[in-house]
């Protein structure tokens, strides 16, 4: 009688359930691995969504500090909503969307230029 032996009798052989055991862990890998894919793009959707809107209001932003001297500004632009004031050298900003959000904008008061932008979600 040999050790190394592997009945081949019946229904569910040794060799079938090897051979069926690789097909299924190699099926859940791939799908594992598309349902990852599936929130990354998910997840990239969000994310231009939210850089969309901020490239949106820093820019109605850009043209209403032009136009007025206080910035104490209540918007609404393709349907964003926003509420921004200013202290300082920095304009706050907080943005009613599906995707509401605050910015902190940083700006030079003596040539009007925004240098830079922080987003708290």
């Amino acid at each position: 009688m040999r050790l190394a032996y592997i009945k081949n009798k019946g229904f569910i052989s040794g060799y079938f359930l090897y051979i069926f055991m690789i097909i299924i862990s190699l099926s859940f890998s791939v799908l594992f691995n598309q349902i990852n894919a599936l929130y990354t793009v998910e997840n990239l959707d969000i994310y231009q969504n939210y850089f969309n809107q901020e490239y949106i209001v820093i820019h109605d932003l850009k043209m209403k500090i032009m136009e007025s001297d206080t910035i104490d500004i209540s918007s609404q632009i393709n349907g964003i909503s926003y509420h921004a004031y200013c202290q300082d050298d920095v304009i706050y900003v907080d943005i009613d969307s599906e995707y509401s959000e605050s910015l902190v904008v940083y700006y030079d008061n003596e040539t009007m230029e925004i240098i830079d932008f922080e987003s708290y979600r």
